[in-house]
């Protein structure tokens, strides 16, 4: 009878430090998918800092076929076509990354600025201006 009660109490401990070890994989797991996100972000400065912008255009393209509300990619990507002349292209990702990022809208508010500035002066040089506005609000 007591061997029946230890050897039942000793089952409960056994599940229970299962559900502990198993529970220890998963958060491993998902620690170990956290770290590949962040190299990812890594990834995408690393190529604009390194002035790798033909390579950057092709990555955030890639990613953004898979993914596409990826605001790593969306940010980068135009800030790439924008130092490619790209400058129609660079507006789409930046209206697409503040549809994304709202909150950012003030903090990008010059960088759009300067972007409409670029495409208005080369189109201007074409013979054409670009007239669609900004949109914060979306």
């Amino acid at each position: 009878m007591v061997t029946a009660d230890i050897q039942f109490e000793l089952q409960i401990i056994i599940g229970l430090l299962t559900i502990v070890v198993l529970w220890q994989i998963f958060a491993s797991i998902c620690l170990l998918l956290q770290q590949k996100r962040r190299m990812d972000k890594k990834q995408w400065s690393e190529l604009w800092y390194r002035d790798k912008l033909d390579e950057l255009i092709v990555q955030a393209a890639l990613a953004l076929k898979e993914r596409p509300n990826l605001s790593d990619a969306l940010y980068f990507g135009a800030k790439a076509l924008r130092a490619k002349g790209r400058y129609d292209e660079a507006h789409e990702y930046l209206q697409r990354f503040l549809r994304i990022e709202p909150g950012l809208a003030k903090e990008m508010a010059s960088d759009m600025e300067d972007l409409m500035n670029e495409i208005n002066a080369n189109k201007s040089v074409q013979g054409t201006r670009f007239a669609r506005p900004l949109d914060f609000d979306r």
